[in-house]
């Protein structure tokens, strides 16, 4: 049987690669996208590639050389257009295309003409508004000023390019190779020929899109896929790899929270500030879109849209016209475009980005394993969150904090009391309740930001904490977790345990996969909080897990920094689980040669209770 110990289990290098769980394909949460309502087709309107601004959206025809105009009204129109459009942006004047038939570009002058001009070569478009780059098949760099239709170029100097991105400040041009060259030029420069960096990296490269200042991201097939991160303040690289058998790598998009990448195969994401990689099986991916202020991005494969929400990471998935190749969404219409020779349109229910309800019922601890050694339990049920911190004293003994009830101050805000207790020995024959007395020493905030990322800022003893945590991912399929859901096909024992007639201790449960990751918050011989940890109790049979149980000790709650380094552990003993259903079971433990078994049951504090497939 595969064993990993707890230090193992928190070595971000080994749990970085994880699936989502299909099943959220499935749900229809209370909250989030809502229902995909069944696409509008508009045969008059098909196309290869599409656009929208301001309401309307245009799709470039390559076999009948014009864009189609499709108004909010969906009233059409058709514009004519250089020969063979294969790519489309919009500009401050409207739409420009790329013409692969006759080596131009249309550049759209009033609501019915565009003009051509003839800039010697064709490939794919990005604008800034007053300015359009096309960054031609034979690796140079055109540079279109929509308002004069004038053109300047210069040379890349590379030869496979497979795509560029503009940076946020809009002064830097980045350029991706095949080859796995990847070349920055200074477009503001009086000859941005002369790259100014260039990197070698693992290729095939398949992509590259621009991240915060200074940073850019590229997309490789080398070694099954990977996104690879460059720093230009440091000249560093990153890569952050991916498994599943992911083949093909496509398209890349950065959502502004996390990167997206399509491959022949499939759909794989990067949390931007967790480092949480995830992947989804699809068909061929053929293009990539978001949009910032619903927190929507979708993708979209022959024949199907998928609809995703970049802080929840729910998924919604609706058939649409076969042979789609590009899609684009307007936000309030709230209607996704999906190109094709039938131009599929989908309504998705859209709101505002912000608006509370991202559900925090989830293992967290310092991204990338920074601090690894501790971590925080958090159920959230309704409006309502229960923590358990778990952590170390001055001593650098194990014990545990809770924050047993918040209030919500709002866009996924909450604050509460943070408790420290006592109570009966873990070992006494029988738990007393009326033994489990309670102290306040201070107060914690907890902001989340998406289903992977939030702060706590926590006063204790008088001492400020502040810390931003992340999803700990630690096996596959992760679940997919919502407010009102019902049951699964497949039993997920995610939440917050307890036995009702014991109140004061309680048994908190990460399921992923075949894995749970339990962490058992009781007491020790002298009545002080102690917590014991099962990183890796593993299904034996059906509704039956079993694995070791360990006992860790490390820095003090207050180190500044904290040094994971100092963290040690020492198997105490095992745990079995059993469960007779999805909301009742049995938790049978040995500890230094105690042993027990108790009646444990979800602890539901608020409704809706939440629920993970």
């Amino acid at each position: 049987m595969r064993h990993r110990t707890f230090r193992q289990m928190l070595d971000f290098r080994r749990i970085l690669a994880s699936v989502l769980c299909t099943a959220a394909l499935a749900a229809t949460p209370a909250w989030g996208i809502g229902t995909l309502t069944s696409p509008r087709l508009v045969p008059s309107a098909g196309g290869d590639a599409v656009t929208a601004a301001d309401q309307t959206a245009y799709v470039a025809n390559a076999s009948l050389d014009r864009v189609a105009v499709i108004s909010q009204t969906l009233d059409i129109s058709y514009i004519p257009v250089g020969r063979t459009p294969r790519f489309i942006a919009m500009t401050s004047r409207g739409f420009i295309t790329s013409n692969t038939g006759d080596n131009t570009v249309s550049v759209q002058t009033s609501g019915s003409t565009a003009v051509s001009v003839a800039i010697g070569g064709s490939g794919p478009i990005l604008s800034n508004g007053n300015t359009a780059w096309v960054l031609r098949s034979d690796g140079a760099i055109v540079r279109i000023d929509v308002a004069t239709l004038t053109f300047t170029s210069f040379d890349s100097g590379l030869r496979a390019p497979v795509g560029h991105a503009l940076n946020g400040a809009g002064n830097r041009l980045y350029v991706a190779d095949a080859s796995g060259e990847v070349r920055v030029f200074d477009i503001t420069a009086s000859n941005p020929a002369q790259a100014m960096e260039s990197f070698r990296l693992p290729g095939p490269l398949a992509a590259v899109v621009a991240g915060g200042d200074p940073r850019l991201y590229v997309l490789t097939d080398a070694a099954g896929g990977a996104f690879i991160e460059l720093d230009l303040a440091t000249n560093t690289t990153r890569t952050f790899g991916l498994s599943g058998n992911l083949q093909g790598a496509r398209v890349l998009r950065n959502t502004g929270s996390m990167l997206m990448a399509g491959f022949s195969n499939g759909l794989a994401f990067l949390d931007l500030a967790t480092h949480n990689a995830t992947f989804l099986r699809t068909g061929e991916v053929r293009a990539l879109s978001s949009n910032s202020q619903s927190g929507l991005a979708f993708a979209v494969t022959r024949d199907t849209l998928y609809a995703i929400d970049d802080r929840t990471m729910e998924i919604q998935s609706v058939a649409v016209s076969p042979d789609s190749s590009d899609v684009t969404f307007l936000y309030k219409p709230c209607t996704a475009y999906v190109a094709g020779p039938v131009t599929s349109l989908v309504h998705v229910p859209c709101g505002d980005l912000g608006v509370g309800g991202i559900r925090a019922h989830a293992l967290w601890w310092v991204p990338d394993g920074k601090e690894s050694g501790w971590g925080m339990n958090i159920a959230h049920h309704g409006s309502k969150l229960f923590a358990t911190w778990f952590t170390y004293d001055a001593n650098g003994q194990p014990t545990w904090l809770v924050m047993s009830d918040t209030n919500d101050v709002g866009r996924n805000g909450y604050e509460g009391a943070l408790y420290r207790t006592t109570g009966p020995a873990f070992s006494a024959a029988s738990f007393d309740p009326s033994k489990v007395t309670r102290t306040a020493v201070g107060n914690m905030s907890v902001q989340v930001y998406s289903v992977n990322q939030l702060d706590m800022n926590a006063t204790v003893d008088g001492a400020t904490i502040k810390k931003t945590l992340g999803r700990q991912v630690f096996a596959a399929p992760v679940p997919y977790c919502e407010a009102g859901l019902a049951p699964g096909p497949l039993p997920i024992y995610q939440d917050l345990w307890w036995n009702p007639a014991e109140s004061g201790w309680g048994l908190n449960i990460a399921h992923q996969g075949n894995i749970l990751f339990i962490t058992w918050f009781t007491y020790d011989t002298d009545g002080k909080a102690v917590w014991f940890v099962g990183s890796d109790i593993e299904k034996t049979g059906n509704g039956t897990y079993s694995g070791t149980l360990y006992k860790t000790f490390g820095p003090p709650i207050t180190a500044s920094p904290w040094d994971p380094s100092k963290v040690t552990r020492m198997p105490v003993g095992s745990a079995t689980l059993t469960f007779n259903d999805d909301d009742h079971g049995t938790f049978a433990y040995t500890v230094s040669g105690v042993s027990g078994s108790k009646s444990i049951t979800r602890e539901v504090f608020a409704s809706p209770m939440t629920r993970c497939r």
